[in-house]
């Protein structure tokens, strides 16, 4: 670049900015070998998700002289420990050329400015094992690795997955429920033959009766319910196809 002697300069990302957020983030999957396909990523979601009404992450860009140089992109989280939010980086990237002229450092220090200025407990980021160039940069500037805790993610189908576990237990095993009710029929059978042939014995397990009973039925509208949230999605699903369809036609 041509830059050496060129201080970085950093500043918050604004909505102009979007196309060249989503070229930094690009080169940040490149750099992080990222698959083709696993950074789909458009301006309309940059631009919805970072300046809609409710932000989800913040933007700041790095320059030296006028040339885009790197950028960091941030949002709080919460410390129930301290009491306190912080922040956490989700992704700093300084471009290869703009390398080794203390961009990435100035990002991660006005990240630290944010932090103290806004009463934030601590700085949170996550970095690639085979990084370690950035390991060894992090821990120059004094951040601790945090060798207790490792990363987890859902994500896509297992995703969907966990969230539709409700309607995996009750919803898609009819089955279940036809054993359910079979044995609460038994069940039912048994006591009132009980009730004239062993008199005793079915006063002794009439309490478990009602406690099959009581499963059962709670089984069952667990079940129902879970059918109820399947058909209703069902239904919307079709009515967006449908409205998706009546769009294609009328364009």
């Amino acid at each position: 670049m041509g830059t050496t002697s060129v201080k970085p300069r950093i500043v918050p990302g604004t909505k102009k900015d979007i196309p060249l957020i989503r070229a930094l983030i690009l080169e940040l999957a490149e750099y992080e070998r990222a698959l083709p396909g696993e950074a789909p990523v458009t301006e309309k979601d940059l631009e919805k998700t970072l300046f809609g009404k409710v932000p989800a992450a913040e933007v700041l860009i790095a320059y030296l002289g006028k040339e885009p140089a790197g950028f960091a992109l941030f949002f709080h989280n919460y410390s129930t420990w301290l009491g306190k939010r912080g922040i956490y980086l989700e992704d700093l990237f300084v471009r290869p050329a703009a390398r080794k002229h203390g961009v990435g450092f100035a990002l991660l220090q006005e990240l630290a400015r944010l932090a103290v200025e806004r009463d934030c407990g601590r700085l949170d980021w996550s970095v690639l094992t085979w990084n370690e160039l950035a390991i060894s940069f992090y821990k120059r500037i004094g951040a601790k690795h945090m060798d207790d805790w490792t990363t987890f993610r859902l994500t896509g189908d297992a995703l969907a997955h966990v969230a539709g576990a409700e309607e995996m237990i009750y919803g898609r095993r009819p089955r279940q429920m036809i054993v359910v009710w079979g044995v609460s029929l038994v069940s039912i059978a048994l006591i009132y033959w009980l009730e004239y042939s062993a008199p005793a014995l079915h006063e002794l397990l009439l309490p478990f009766y009602w406690i099959i009973l009581a499963l059962a039925s709670y089984l069952t509208w667990r079940w129902l319910r879970a059918r109820s949230r399947k058909d209703r999605r069902g239904g919307d699903r079709r009515r967006t196809d449908r409205r998706d369809e009546t769009d294609a036609t009328s364009s």
